[in-house]
């Protein structure tokens, strides 16, 4: 079953997928399938996912948001924040748009790495 969270936000995520490397029929089968974690309330929502490394440590990475920026900051990347500490999580990745750099910056948030693209 997709959460009725998601689907209250599903027209906002299809509009920032880029279509020709994700479609919004795949965002849903990830999250009907469990593979996405959806985390948020009424006002903003956002879409984790476990990265598992070699060594069995894994990371809870932020793949999609909408909503309303200031519950994302201030509350519902708490929720995962916490979420993942009290499992053991190595890190909180999120993989966005330069502007996010700025945003989570005062809380705690740094530039890790840079991927380099080039269209063909």
């Amino acid at each position: 079953m997709i959460p009725p969270l998601y689907l209250r936000f599903r027209d906002a995520f299809a509009k920032v997928l880029d279509p020709r490397t994700h479609s919004i029929e795949w965002l849903d089968a990830q999250t009907w399938s469990g593979h996405m974690q959806v985390w948020g309330d009424e006002s903003a929502c956002l879409l984790t996912e476990i990265k598992p490394f070699p060594t069995g440590a894994f990371e809870v990475h932020v793949m999609i948001a909408a909503g309303d920026m200031d519950t994302l900051v201030n509350k519902t990347i708490r929720e995962v924040e916490a979420w993942a500490s009290r499992h053991g999580a190595l890190f909180v990745t999120i993989a966005s748009r330069k502007g996010w750099e700025k945003i989570m910056g005062p809380h705690g948030y740094a530039h890790w790495q840079t991927e380099l693209r080039k269209e063909v």
